[in-house]
């Protein structure tokens, strides 16, 4: 987990810090958040799904079948997909609430700040350097989209149109299925009254419906040993009995 500490002309004033040179901080992450403005690019990379944070569904793109696996980072912390989530390229830096506002934060545990090279985080006149501004802004505006997206989620979830997504999985010589990955209803979307349809217009919601469906042909890309061929886009409530499962519920 990572260690975030504010940054801080006390703690940081003489020190340097260097830009991530591999994702294997990423390894474990099965599951990214990710924002709606980052929808259309990741579509054509990667699965979306929607995943239930606390009451209400985020928005993820998926990267791994079991909680603590990716597919995408490989031993040497290469990454193998054509597109990286903000929330990665933002590491090791975070916004965190404080007091009612958002405070810049470096993960300390992530081995990139030291005392002597690197990107400073204070020019000489003791203020933000540029690349730490330009962290904090293209943090901020990932943040403005974050609360976006978590509107245009919770009126899919109002109006019903997020069903479970059944994925089975090979595991020891038996189909797994893993749960708590959720898709659009196509079929629930398709038949919508025309009063809601054009709620979901005006929202700009139809854009991520869009995404979402078509990114689901991508679960080969992560796995070959899922089955997309099994997977339609009009997809039933009732989730197929397996042996077991694999769970992404409560996350």
């Amino acid at each position: 987990m990572p260690n975030y500490i504010a940054v801080s002309k006390e703690l940081h004033k003489n020190m340097f810090w260097k830009p991530v040179s591999n994702f294997s901080f990423a390894a474990q992450d099965s599951l990214c958040p990710i924002v709606i403005q980052e929808a259309p690019r990741a579509a054509l990379h990667l699965p979306i799904a929607f995943s239930k944070m606390g009451d209400h569904f985020g928005l993820f793109v998926v990267q791994g079948f079991e909680p603590g696996s990716n597919y995408l980072v490989d031993a040497a912390g290469n990454w193998l997909a054509g597109y990286i989530p903000a929330a990665y390229r933002g590491f090791p830096f975070a916004l965190t609430n404080a007091e009612d506002q958002q405070v810049l934060c470096f993960d300390s545990d992530s081995g990139l700040i030291n005392d002597n090279e690197g990107n400073t985080f204070f020019d000489e006149t003791g203020e933000p350097s540029t690349q730490i501004k330009q962290t904090l802004e293209f943090l901020s505006q990932v943040s403005q989209n974050h609360s976006v997206t978590q509107a245009l989620c919770l009126l899919l979830e109002e109006l019903e149109l997020l069903v479970p997504w059944p994925i089975s999985i090979k595991k020891d010589d038996m189909d797994v299925s893993v749960d708590g990955l959720f898709c659009v209803d196509e079929s629930k979307f398709n038949t919508l009254k025309v009063e809601d349809l054009a709620t979901l217009r005006d929202k700009g919601v139809l854009a991520l419906i869009y995404c979402q469906l078509i990114s689901m042909q991508n679960l080969a890309r992560i796995d070959p040993g899922s089955k997309p061929e099994e997977l339609p886009l009009e997809l039933p409530f009732d989730l197929p009995n397996d042996d077991g499962n694999i769970s992404f519920e409560g996350l």
